[in-house]
């Protein structure tokens, strides 16, 4: 099915050429897209574009012209509940990726088997065409002893999960709020139950502060001021997307404007996956092959 209008041809736009080749990228991306929707739909999940998806829906009504992905968040329990359930409902070629099956991801990818997106010198790690799908969590306020200890929990629980030599260091300077007991039991389980606790323990304190965001950022960055408010998300609203309406937070204003202060004006910038090699019509095994010739 055709999602992008005279899919075929090349067309300049905010002059930039859309080719059709990248125009193709984008059709694959949002049949991806009516996925996640009929999944989100049968099981009242919440979702909506964001960063820059949602920028080129308000701005463009479509995709930024050198934008080549899609991103949309998820409240952490709807997240979860579609980490679920959405692999019932996906055929080859769609492929739920996260870290749990392919990979270190720290969110999920739906990608596309028998289409090329290659970032990576990889062939074991699925590297079709996706759309991210961010989980979004509470972030704490620094002077909310309750929130920042949720956090620091959250914290530990993430790099038992992901980065267990930064736990070590955290645990030999005796700054861990972690019992012991638990710390050596999901040390046994291993970093994939560490890590599922650490989600399951995020879904169950989403909502305890005003403000959300993807946490691995914050604990990156140790910056709550990246995380926004859970207000701005709690009505949604649907706009035009090329030749489909998708789900926006009814306050993009305020989402826009923080994120990229004066944001109708248009900047022309680069992709965060400039040095990826796309294909939308050769399958990802065979594209990092013949990369290799």
């Amino acid at each position: 099915m055709e999602y992008i209008e005279n899919l075929f041809e090349d067309e300049v736009r905010n002059d930039f050429t859309v080719t059709s080749k990248r125009k193709r990228i984008w059709n694959v991306e949002l049949e991806m897209l009516t996925l996640v929707e009929k999944i989100c739909s049968q099981y009242n999940l919440k979702y909506w574009l964001d960063f820059g998806t949602l920028l080129g829906a308000i701005r463009h009504s479509g995709f930024v012209p050198w934008d080549d992905d899609i991103d949309i968040s998820m409240p952490r329990p709807d997240y979860q509940i579609f980490q679920k359930v959405a692999p019932r409902h996906l055929s080859y070629p769609f492929f739920l990726q996260n870290i749990y099956n392919d990979g270190k991801w720290l969110f999920s990818k739906l990608r596309n088997s028998e289409t090329s997106c290659i970032c990576y010198p990889d062939d074991t790690l699925n590297q079709g065409i996706f759309i991210d799908i961010f989980p979004l969590d509470s972030v704490p306020s620094n002077d909310d002893a309750k929130s920042l200890a949720v956090y620091e929990t959250e914290l530990e629980l993430y790099m038992l999960g992901s980065n267990e030599t930064a736990f070590a260091h955290k645990l030999e300077s005796g700054r861990c709020i972690l019992p012991l007991d638990i710390i050596n039991t999901l040390k046994e389980s291993g970093s994939l139950a560490s890590f599922q606790y650490y989600e399951q323990f995020a879904a169950s304190n989403y909502g305890c502060t005003d403000t959300i965001s993807f946490l691995p950022w914050v604990f990156s960055s140790n910056n709550f001021s990246i995380g926004r408010k859970k207000s701005w998300f709690d009505s949604i609203i649907h706009v035009p997307f090329e030749k489909m309406v998708v789900p926006v937070p009814a306050f993009y204003q305020e989402i826009l404007s923080s994120t990229y202060g004066d944001y109708l004006t248009i900047r022309k910038g680069t992709t965060l996956h400039e040095g990826a090699i796309f294909d939308p019509d050769v399958p990802y095994t065979v594209k990092i092959n013949s990369l290799r010739l």
